[in-house]
């Protein structure tokens, strides 16, 4: 039943503290010591892999179901074969419905999940199901090299694929994928075209981004809250320097005037370029400040503000190590998940520091720092229960590696979904649980069958929210939420009172 005057804020405010209280009593007794640890529930995946140096487990995503997807360098994994692709069960286990077509050849390319379970992936896609990637001896040219899945692995048929002759097939790729399904694409080599995909794969009209010519690389970032995108961005200077810099665009594609920032990024003249960056809730930027000291890399992670000024009371240790790892995973909380690799790839020094950070940069004393030797993580991500997934290759001897992904256990997460009102729904989220940047909330009369898109929501002090509603007396509310690498979701049924 919802049928109570309370005020929005408020009801907020104490279900997110009686959230906390309830799993802080169910976990007091073994928390302190299980944060950090492997967790001996996890099936960890065992590996068959191509006959080369180093093979590995590049990118993770996890799905609204709880289902972990994993790409990289495999031929098998659990005795099956699954090639460059695979997906796991929430338990590690492999997932064994999940069947990618014989024409279909994934490649390190980005992978996204989308809201209605779908998922983009970097691969090459063939001729008929039957095809193969070569015909007579003779290398076959693909027709895309990225494809939409549906959950189960199976292509979906109802994306459009041919776009008008805009470029070899090789020099296309997607870049950041909208929780409405929209693609942010680039087309041609070596001046690519960005474009923008409607959700059915069809070309839109309504975005138009023009490369500066003075631009040597782009990486897209992620979708904020209300339909921006974050671009890294290496520039050519007057004499001749590399100049990097974070732009934001709007979602027509032309950059944001209020994203201002106070502070250059850096210059190669001052031997500092940026690395990987990631959205926080509230439309500020974290993002890795890479320097090059005496042949090496050496990283500090930074926060921007959403309206791009530094902020200084972040202060975020510089570790000792060779260089930080592609992705850090935030917490609702404002934690922040870190890598810091060491010993560069010798088989008798390497070595991989995890550790957490608060959310003011300091390192958290509560999660104790795990050094992984001859283990080279490449990323960290984590599940909807905040859990965290590490992945990367092992060496095995001083000339090979073997792909791994192994789990550590974390603080209780919050996750709770309130249809406030007829007019307003909340989704309170915080502790370890992965945070998102952008949510869409929809609703089901008909038990989940299908669902109606209510609206992207706005983030509020202590929660995400979507006012304005005209709910039916009955249903369903489904909110999902994207985060760095993956989709989190969160249902509720309802029912009012007549009055």
């Amino acid at each position: 039943m919802c049928s109570f005057k309370a005020p929005a804020q408020s009801y907020i405010l104490l279900m997110k503290n009686c959230s906390l209280i309830i799993f802080a009593c169910i976990n007091t007794a073994c928390l302190a010591a299980e944060v950090g640890q492997i967790d001996p529930d996890f099936k960890q995946p065992s590996f068959v892999t191509k006959n080369v140096n180093f093979s590995y487990v590049s990118k993770v995503a996890t799905t609204q179901r709880g289902k972990i997807l994993i790409g990289g360098s495999f031929l098998r994994v659990s005795n099956v074969e699954r090639k460059n692709l695979a997906q796991l069960n929430e338990d590690g286990s492999l997932d064994t419905t999940f069947v990618i077509p014989q024409n279909l050849t994934p490649h390190d390319g980005p992978m996204a999940i989308l809201c209605d379970g779908k998922i983009m992936i970097g691969a090459f896609l063939y001729g008929p199901d039957t095809a193969t990637p070569t015909t007579k001896g003779k290398k076959a040219v693909p027709i895309l090299p990225f494809a939409r899945i549906n959950s189960n692995g199976t292509l979906d048929d109802s994306f459009v694929r041919s776009y008008g002759g805009l470029g070899n097939p090789y020099h296309a790729n997607y870049h950041a994928a909208h929780l409405d399904g929209s693609l942010i694409c680039t087309f041609g080599f070596p001046h690519p075209e960005y474009r923008k995909l409607n959700p059915d794969g069809s070309l839109a009209n309504d975005f138009n981004f023009a490369r500066p010519s003075e631009a040597q690389t782009i990486r897209f970032g992620q979708f904020d809250h209300k339909g921006r995108v974050i671009v890294s961005m290496t520039m050519r200077g007057d004499k001749k320097e590399e100049i990097h810099e974070l732009l934001r665009l709007t979602p027509d594609g032309s950059q944001d005037a209020t994203f201002t920032p106070t502070h250059s990024v850096g210059t190669r003249q001052d031997a500092r370029y940026v690395g990987s960056h990631q959205l926080c809730p509230d439309g500020g930027i974290l993002f890795l400040m890479v320097r090059l000291n005496n042949g090496k890399n050496s990283w500090r992670l930074m926060r921007m503000s959403a309206e791009g000024h530094i902020d200084e009371s972040f202060q975020s240790p510089e570790p000792p190590g060779d260089g930080g790892a592609d992705t850090f995973a935030l917490q609702e909380d404002g934690k922040i998940i870190c890598l810091d690799h060491v010993g560069g790839n010798s088989f008798d020094t390497r070595a991989t520091h995890v550790y957490r950070l608060n959310s003011d940069g300091s390192i958290d004393p509560t999660f104790p720092r795990k050094t992984a030797r001859r283990i080279g993580w490449h990323g960290v991500t984590l599940q909807p229960d905040g859990k965290i997934l590490l992945y990367g290759d092992t060496m095995v001897s001083p000339t090979r590696g073997e792909p791994i992904i192994i789990r550590l256990l974390n603080d209780p997460c919050v996750d709770e979904l309130q249809v406030l009102s007829k007019r307003s729904v909340s989704w309170i989220r915080g502790g370890s649980a992965p945070a998102v940047t952008q949510t869409m909330f929809s609703l089901s009369v008909d038990e989940g069958k299908t669902w109606k898109a209510l609206g992207l929501g706005t983030r509020g002090k202590e929660a995400w929210e979507l006012e304005g509603l005209e709910l039916p007396p009955a249903g369903l509310v489904r909110a999902s939420g994207r985060n760095a690498l993956g989709v989190v979701e969160q249902t509720k049924r309802f029912l009012f009172e007549e009055q």
